[in-house]
């Protein structure tokens, strides 16, 4: 038999993206994911001891107790090293019958199994173990056949990863025995960890090792039991031995009597109904965990939602912060524009358009002479456009994004640093510089001019024949109409509009002007008005979205969710 290495496999698919994933806004979702890693672990752990009856009995204790020792000398060889030096297991160190199989299914992942044949000369080669493995000594002897005996790092161990595989192997143990002595009675961890290995139910056999001839388990139990009560006929004293211990404890009267009581409690644990009522209690208590977890989810999922929900109020008051700031600014040279552009498109059809010139030369000229209009031409639309752009107040637009942003980071984000929402909304590159505001105004106002640029074009391009004949039967009409419109451009709201107006009043009918000119002007502006607070919405919406991108990676899948759910029904059948 070859030496092999097993890997365990998690029974859990949906959960090996990452872990397990929620934003941290509520206190309780800050301990979720930590939770449902523990609970996953328990469960595998369920799942394994269910389908594999072996009881489990696990050699723990101090540093320097002999627990290696202790350990050898029950299984009858040397399998896990001892000397001097202390520490001297670094690692788990296993001793299970050929036909165990321990290592499939095995419920903790982050440990490999690694099997050793059985030697036909019965000669183990002693072993310190390594972090991250356990290594496994097969045997053929009837005895322990059901049974698998461990040995583990020291529960003071000063490495993290030693303590850490001892507080996860433990989970397994049907039965510990720990092993302490004279120097480690007071001593504050290993004490703690006997405490809770007694408090979590697990049958407990406590050896006192290396005892000198003078003490009674009398004065032994009034020592331990100041810190913590040992449980009637579990305490057992081994007497201190001369060299090779592991050949000569076994010839001791004390531990033939400790390996004897030992047996009589395997025996007793798996003839009694210990082992069906341990599961069932951690089933329970796994029950309840699942339901604390989804209740928690469930509050993270609704405050999700609700902060998106506060993303898009205070995204729509930034915008009408910015939009009414902007109006003014903007809306006159808009309106030039659009005039020019109305200007433009019906004059080709104003069969006056000469005299139309001369007439509006003759009347402005005296306006003109006294200075009260600009002689100069109305700017062509490129030009006009730019200064629209150039005129436009990007720091209006600026503080209006800065203000969303800090609303959002002081009034909708946990201030709490580890939460993940937090650190991810903190990042940099989620809140919008000014430069790309600049940038992202500059690009919207571009797609606004190429959108009018394409409706004047198709608006000359498609008009009806019929509106072309209706325009040449009012050329009249039209001609001091246009007339009106390029002395407004050209000098605003002034005197010479009474002039025009009246001029033109007599003429004024209801005719092509308010069933075509006046109506396109009208469905052009409003147009134009609406993409205009889009485009000045879709700076603060880019923003918007940054945020919110930030959230989906922090979202548990549905996938996961639901498998809690099957879970819980699981273990409440």
């Amino acid at each position: 038999m070859a030496v092999h290495d097993v890997i365990s496999h998690d029974p859990s698919p949906s959960f090996r993206d990452g872990g397990f994933r929620v934003p941290g806004f509520t206190e309780e979702g800050l301990r979720i994911p930590d939770e449902v890693q523990s609970l996953i672990r328990e469960r595998n752990l369920l799942i394994y001891k269910n389908k594999n009856p072996l009881l489990w009995v696990f050699f723990m204790g101090g540093t320097g107790t002999g627990k290696s020792t202790v350990f050898d000398a029950v299984c009858g060889a040397v399998v896990s090293a001892v000397g001097v030096e202390r520490p001297k297991t670094a690692g788990a160190v296993g001793f299970v019958h050929e036909k165990a199989g321990i290592e499939l299914g095995f419920p903790f992942p982050e440990f490999y199994v690694r099997v050793h044949p059985l030697d036909p000369s019965g000669v183990f080669a002693p072993m310190t173990g390594e972090p991250g493995v356990i290594h496994v000594w097969v045997h053929q002897r009837p005895e322990w056949a059901s049974v698998v005996l461990m040995d583990t790092p020291d529960v003071d161990s000063v490495e993290i990863a030693n303590r850490n595989l001892v507080e996860t192997l433990r989970r397994l143990a049907d039965l510990v025995v720990f092993v302490t002595s004279q120097e480690k009675y007071a001593d504050d961890v290993p004490s703690r960890f006997l405490k809770r290995v007694i408090e979590d139910g697990t049958a407990v056999l406590v050896v006192c090792n290396k005892m000198g001839g003078d003490f009674r388990e009398e004065d032994v139990r009034e020592i331990l039991e100041q810190e913590t009560p040992v449980p009637e006929g579990a305490l057992w004293l081994l007497p201190l031995v001369s060299s090779n211990p592991v050949e000569a404890l076994p010839k001791e009267g004390a531990f033939q009597a400790f390996v004897n009581g030992m047996h009589e409690t395997i025996r007793a644990l798996q003839a009694s109904d210990k082992r069906t009522s341990w599961m069932a209690q951690r089933k329970e208590s796994l029950r309840h965990r699942l339901e604390w977890i989804l209740d928690g989810i469930s509050q993270e999922l609704l405050q999700a939602h609700r902060w998106k929900e506060q993303l898009r109020r205070y995204a729509e008051k930034a915008v009408t912060e910015i939009v009414e700031d902007q109006h003014r600014r903007f809306s006159s040279e808009t309106r030039s524009y659009l005039q020019a552009e109305i200007r433009n498109l019906f004059s080709r059809y104003d069969v006056l358009a000469g005299p139309r010139r001369w007439l509006a030369q003759w009347i402005t000229a005296p306006l003109r002479f006294l200075g009260l209009m600009s002689s100069e031409p109305y700017p062509d639309r490129a030009e006009a456009l730019q200064r629209i752009k150039n005129r436009l107040d990007l720091s209006v637009v600026q503080s209006a994004v800065q203000r969303y942003g800090r609303r959002v980071l002081e009034e909708t984000v946990p201030a709490r640093p580890e939460s993940p929402i937090h650190q991810a909304v903190t990042r940099p590159g989620v809140l919008m510089t000014p430069e790309e505001v600049t940038r992202h105004v500059h690009h919207e106002q571009e797609r606004l001019i190429q959108w009018l640029e394409k409706v004047f074009f198709e608006l000359a391009r498609d008009i009806p024949k019929g509106k072309k004949w209706g325009i040449y039967s009012t050329s009249v009409l039209w001609g001091l109409l246009i007339l009106s419109l390029e002395v407004a451009v050209g000098g605003g709201l002034s005197v010479l509009d009474a002039v025009i107006d009246a001029a033109i009043a007599p003429f004024v009918t209801k005719g092509a002007v308010e069933l075509f000119a006046y109506t396109e002007i009208q469905k052009i502006a409003r147009q134009l008005s609406e993409k205009y607070r889009a485009s000045l919405l879709s700076v603060v919406e880019a923003q918007r979205r940054r945020f919110e991108a930030c959230l989906g990676p922090l979202m548990p899948s549905a996938d996961a969710v639901e498998t809690l759910r099957r879970w819980t029904q699981e273990t409440g059948s």
